[in-house]
């Protein structure tokens, strides 16, 4: 939705988000993803975007669309772009959970 967002350049930071596979608990919903307040990306279950961003502190937004039998559900989480560095996002959603967020700022492994 976004190309300057999703394409690398030099001195920009990534994000890479990742949504969880579709389970018989959760239903496949799409999350939209946002940069700043603008819409770059949006993923069905078990698909992945690399965002990329200039240094500083940038706003990533997650939200659920209302749609089939997901009910809309928004978030949003700080992260400290730093240049040249991986951070990874997993977004969910499952029977306890309209939207589930988990951050990793150092580029590890998230749990499964």
């Amino acid at each position: 939705m976004n190309e300057h967002a999703v394409t690398p350049r030099d001195g920009a930071g990534a994000v890479i988000v990742t949504s969880d596979l579709k389970s018989w608990m959760a239903p496949g919903c799409t999350f939209d993803i946002a940069l700043d307040d603008q819409l770059v990306a949006a993923l069905r279950p078990g698909e992945q975007v690399v965002v990329f961003a200039e240094p500083g502190q940038r706003i990533i937004g997650f939200s659920v669309r209302d749609e089939a039998s997901c009910d809309p559900a928004g978030a949003k989480v700080a992260l400290e772009i730093v240049a040249h560095t991986t951070q990874k996002v997993l977004i969910g959603s499952d029977s306890n959970y309209d939207l589930k967020i988990e951050a990793d700022t150092w580029g590890r492994s998230l749990p499964p």
